[in-house]
């Protein structure tokens, strides 16, 4: 080569690792290619949403939307928790109106404060939940009793009625039967009792007529 060549002579680049240790072209290579596979790790290695290598993906959307929907169904449940308890208070409310006073009334003298309350079930005067379901319950085994007891007397007069028809038309020694009485037709109608056969003729007449 001229020595006008040699002036331009690319120097001999020496790159070091440390003072006094060259590196070679293809040992810095390597060390890239170590690089890359570090950073590939990095992002492939965390797909739980977790971390790796310091690289930390953003949670998943869906997550976040299933965490929500969770909560909205819970807000649901405990909506429709508080109305059932709502319409629970307030048909017990209504059996109180219905009730007469004096089931809830003790026998023996409430003068002092205790027998007031427990008469009552509370201090301030009125029954708690249970006293009225209580009292109900006597209540409607009271008016079952007293139905029975009218229903016996009514199934005798009208054998008494029927048997002086029997005796003004010289007719005796006949069986009698009585017609069915008005507890007997009121249940009836309601789908109760051996007169219930109407109720239930009109029950399948509107069943067909809805399906046609």
């Amino acid at each position: 080569m001229s020595s006008g060549s040699s002036q331009y002579k690319v120097p001999n680049i020496n790159i070091h690792k440390e003072a006094g240790s060259p590196v070679n072209a293809s040992e810095l290579l390597s060390r890239s290619s170590d690089i890359k596979k570090q950073l590939s790790q990095s992002f492939q290695g965390s797909s739980s949403g977790g971390t790796s290598g310091g690289v930390q993906k953003p949670q998943s959307r869906r997550n976040s939307s299933i965490h929500i929907k969770n909560e909205e169904d819970e807000e649901d449940d405990q909506g429709n928790e508080r109305k059932r308890r709502d319409n629970i208070n307030e048909k017990i409310q209504e059996l109180l109106g219905l009730v007469p006073s004096m089931y809830f009334q003790e026998s023996t003298s409430r003068d002092d404060e205790d027998g007031a309350a427990k008469s009552t079930g509370t201090k301030d005067g009125k029954p708690n939940k249970g006293q009225i379901l209580t009292k109900s319950v006597e209540y409607i085994q009271y008016l079952q009793n007293l139905i029975d007891d009218n229903n016996r007397k009514e199934v005798e007069l009208l054998l008494r009625l029927k048997n002086l028809k029997m005796q003004q038309q010289g007719r005796g020694n006949v069986p009698l039967s009585a017609d069915p009485t008005s507890a007997e037709i009121a249940l009836g109608e309601i789908g109760v009792g051996p007169h219930s056969r109407k109720y239930f003729e009109e029950v399948l007449y509107q069943i067909a007529n809805n399906k046609s």
